[in-house]
């Protein structure tokens, strides 16, 4: 299991089956962005996404979190190029 980022945080797997659950091409907001689950899941179905959180260090870490998924994302879609 991977490890928590977060007191609260949810399973990636669940947060990825709720973003697609949204009508491709809309916007998920995450008012409460807390790691950045939300977000790192919507990255990975193709969702824009804006994620807004009152504490900075969740905020700077579920930067860090979705700067990691997008520059691996860019790996994978480089290596099957």
């Amino acid at each position: 299991m991977a490890q928590k980022r977060h007191a609260e945080g949810k399973p990636i797997y669940v947060m990825e089956a709720l973003v697609q659950l949204v009508t491709p091409g809309r916007t998920i907001v995450d008012p409460y962005m807390g790691s950045g689950t939300t977000l790192v899941a919507a990255l990975r179905h193709g969702y824009p996404a804006i994620g807004i959180d009152i504490k900075r260090t969740y905020f700077d870490d579920a930067c860090a979190w979705v700067e990691e998924e997008w520059q691996a994302l860019q790996e994978q879609g480089a290596a099957s190029a």
